[in-house]
């Protein structure tokens, strides 16, 4: 019964994180809006690079050199893939080699015959935030959950082996929220102690430590994260608050375009980008109670 219990909560955890991730993933792959991308080239295939690998390689290549058939030749065609550093760096340590990382396929390519983008200005990708994050969530929501288990039945009975299979149905069914009948005649109930362990409710506070969290991952994504109520923020506050939102975006952002002008530069594309999800300051004709409900993006 134990065992079985342990690896159901181990599969529920394992579910929690996963579907955290998979959020997360879609909001960071979202974050960016691509157009006048090379032929076959998708939205998705330049950020999951940079989101994955830190890097994405814009560079030409032959047919004969994706299908290993020397009778197949496409010139000027394009490919976008993760991306790593090569094996030669020049005296201010950048890389002069880069490595596409295609599916069972890599390409190598000098700096002049390639176009990076990199997703920070550090090449940090977006995944290893992410992980973390969906952990720490993944953490909080099962102390949440405990916590409200232990509210069901804050106790410690003490038992004897031969009422130790009873006591467990007795708190099974408690942590499924049914009552526990016995009509065993032979169950001596006689000195039975119960000890109270004064658990605390703490799941409120934890639920506040979670939106934090969640706030603190929509402002890395460049989402706005206004969860108190319109009448408590000031003009100023929200103005700040997008403020920090926008700087943390900046950083890929300024990334992104710098790529795309290198693109223009080398290969005379008209690739652009744009933010999706914008970021409005707010007037300051608000009421004297705070900032207009409608004056919030």
């Amino acid at each position: 019964m134990l065992k079985h219990k342990a690896e159901k909560r181990f599969i529920e955890k394992s579910r929690t994180y996963e579907n955290i991730y998979s959020k997360c993933e879609n909001i960071m792959l979202n974050a960016f809006k691509w157009e006048g991308l090379p032929n076959g080239i998708e939205e998705r295939h330049i950020e999951s690079a940079l989101f994955d690998y830190g890097l994405a390689m814009l560079f030409k290549v032959k047919g004969s050199e994706i299908f290993n058939d020397s009778n197949i030749e496409i010139d000027d065609s394009f490919l976008i893939l993760p991306a790593s550093a090569g094996y030669d760096f020049n005296v201010l340590g950048d890389a002069t080699t880069y490595i596409g990382n295609g599916y069972s396929q890599t390409f190598v390519r000098n700096i002049n015959e390639c176009v990076i983008c990199r997703n920070t200005p550090n090449n940090k990708p977006s995944i290893d935030y992410v992980r973390e994050f969906a952990q720490e969530m993944t953490e909080v929501k099962q102390a949440i959950r405990t916590n409200i288990i232990q509210q069901k039945f804050p106790f410690i009975i003490p038992t004897t082996s031969e009422n130790e299979f009873t006591m467990k149905n007795l708190f099974n069914k408690i942590e499924e929220g049914q009552y526990a009948f016995f009509t065993d005649k032979n169950i001596d109930l006689t000195g039975l102690k119960v000890l109270d362990t004064k658990v605390p409710y703490v799941a409120g506070q934890l639920n506040e430590y979670r939106f934090e969290l969640e706030r603190e991952f929509l402002t890395f994504a460049g989402l706005n994260n206004h969860f108190e109520k319109s009448e408590r923020l000031l003009v100023d506050e929200v103005n700040s608050n997008n403020t920090y939102v926008e700087s943390y975006t900046d950083l890929m952002y300024q990334q992104r375009l710098q790529f795309c002008k290198m693109a223009k530069e080398m290969y005379g594309m008209d690739i652009k980008v744009y933010k999706r999800y914008e970021i409005m300051n707010v007037s300051r004709e608000t009421s004297e109670e705070g900032v207009k409900e409608d004056d919030i993006n």
